[in-house]
């Protein structure tokens, strides 16, 4: 996991974006800005625009590359699309960090779909946006959906459209 103090230090510090963010924490709101003082006493804050040595390379790779989605009740994940849409979606466990340039291809689709337990047993069908990511096969000179997001929390999705569309 990320630590939403470091985190809120990169962004007031201008090295990190407003979209590159941790876009979902555990409570399915946007991470605020937290006082860096009260989340690690002994840190200070740099006060100078320079640096005597490179800046660091981790904030702008992080920023264009990967993209932070964090467990909550309404984001689920399957690697085992099909195209019957009989796919069964379980919940995102763990804070994910999707690197988007794995990937060919990003499509979306709206409708209902099958969520189920942690452990893959259908729960019930719910409404809701999906971000399929998909990949190239050599072999069989097809592509295939590699992983599948639904989100169902329209304010979710509506984030993650728009940190893709900046990519």
């Amino acid at each position: 996991t990320s630590c939403y103090a470091c985190v809120a230090i990169r962004k007031e510090e201008g090295t990190m974006d407003d979209d590159s963010v941790n876009i979902f924490d555990n409570n399915n709101t946007q991470c605020s800005g937290m006082d860096s003082e009260s989340a690690h006493p002994l840190k200070r804050r740099r006060v100078d625009d320079g640096y005597t040595e490179a800046p660091p390379e981790a904030a702008p790779l992080y920023r264009k590359r990967l993209i932070p989605i964090g467990r909550n009740s309404g984001v689920y994940s399957t690697t085992d699309w099909k195209d019957s849409g009989t796919a069964i979606f379980c919940p995102v466990m763990h804070d994910l960090f999707l690197n988007i340039h794995r990937y060919e291809q990003v499509t979306t689709s709206q409708g209902d779909f099958f969520i189920g337990d942690p452990h893959g047993n259908y729960d019930k069908t719910v409404s809701g946006n999906v971000v399929h990511l998909w990949k190239h096969d050599k072999e069989h000179r097809q592509y295939y959906i590699a992983q599948s997001l639904l989100f169902t929390v329209p304010q979710d999705f509506a984030m993650m459209q728009k940190i893709l569309h900046s990519v």
